[in-house]
């Protein structure tokens, strides 16, 4: 039988991420739709939506380190976010030569 299709549904891209908040860094997966970008999609309806899920996520305390809890699935408000990082796809970026 022929699957139906969820109008709902969109492609997405999942990320690995690094987040800083005033009390936290949090590493895990965002979902944005293809070829969207972050910057437009943290900023987009925040009054309307103002929380970004976040998927196997981990939470360190600031300024210690320290891992204070692990989440399949967290929901992140929007205006708590200082600072977001995209990891490189492939691992450490290189460093250049001089």
């Amino acid at each position: 039988m022929d699957e139906i299709a969820n109008p709902l549904r969109i492609e997405k891209d999942q990320k690995r991420v690094m987040i800083f908040t005033p009390g936290f860094k949090i590493v895990g997966y965002i979902h944005l739709p293809v070829n969207a970008r972050l910057t437009d999609t943290l900023n987009y309806a925040v009054d309307k939506n103002p929380f970004m899920p976040v998927t196997n996520a981990h939470g360190y305390s600031l300024p210690d380190n320290k891992l204070c809890f692990t989440a399949k699935f967290l929901s992140l408000n929007k205006r708590r976010i200082d600072l977001v990082l995209i990891e490189p796809e492939g691992g450490e970026p290189q460093q250049q030569k001089q």
